[in-house]
């Protein structure tokens, strides 16, 4: 498969997306906004619904589009011929526990270009996620270099601050995720800057991904929260979509 040399897929080194299979059975494709920035020249998801046979019961599916092989250097050649990757692995068992929360010591560099898009360069969120033992905690929270919160190592994050959910905005780096897209449409919530204050402040914390849904937060930094009743609807009704089959799809 190629695509011509002003197609994005030239220009990012590649992407991701993740798909499930719940209780109802179909195969879902929950992939992050990329798909739609990225690859509309191409039709990856049409791409994936012909080449990729369902995972078992309750797998997830890891789908990794790359630009292919190339000579040395970054400049590609006038076409490229695009690669498929494909993973099934075990989707992750959840709990109803808050998750313990930290701050990473690793900032995420200031990327206007890539903002929001989920390529695949993760080397930051490698580092981060290995500045703490599983024993310590879950996951942590990332920062740009101006202090800006950004997002957890795998996963959005939303606030409650003065009786109004908030979530970090995404202009200048992270990965604006289906799960975050989801409950933006579902729910009144702003994003804005957020300061290591305003989180470490804040009434109640939720991380949400596509591959997990929306989590509590039980404490970050020595600070203590108990999950609000809000989330626990959160929660229900994204399990209730996963069951039913019916998981927020990419529109190409």
């Amino acid at each position: 498969m190629k695509s011509a040399s002003t197609s994005p897929c030239v220009r990012i080194a590649g992407l991701f997306e993740f798909g499930a299979t719940g209780a109802a059975g179909p195969f879902l494709v929950i992939a992050s906004n990329i798909c739609c920035a990225a690859v509309n020249p191409i039709g990856f998801s049409r791409m994936l619904n012909t080449a990729v046979q369902p995972p078992p019961s309750n797998d997830i599916s890891q789908n990794t589009w790359t630009a292919g092989s190339g000579p040395r250097g970054y400049r590609r050649a006038a076409t490229v011929e695009g690669r498929l990757i494909h993973f099934w692995g075990a989707l992750p068992q959840g709990d109803s526990r808050g998750l313990r929360l930290v701050w990473c010591r690793t900032r995420l560099s200031r990327q206007p270009a890539l903002a929001g898009l989920k390529h695949l360069n993760r080397l930051e969120q490698v580092l981060a996620a290995n500045e703490w033992a599983p024993d310590q905690a879950d996951e942590g929270l990332m920062r740009d270099g101006a202090g800006q919160v950004i997002a957890a190592t795998a996963a959005n994050l939303v606030a409650l601050i003065g009786g109004r959910w908030y979530t970090p905005a995404l202009r200048n780096c992270g990965v604006a995720g289906v799960g975050r897209r989801w409950l933006m449409s579902t729910q009144p919530i702003e994003e804005r800057a957020l300061k290591k204050a305003d989180i470490e402040g804040a009434d109640q914390l939720v991380l949400i991904n596509a591959l997990r849904g929306p989590r509590w937060v039980a404490s970050l930094h020595g600070r203590r929260w108990t999950r609000h009743a809000e989330v626990a609807g959160w929660e229900q009704r994204w399990q209730a979509l996963f069951d039913a089959g019916s998981l927020p799809l990419p529109t190409l």
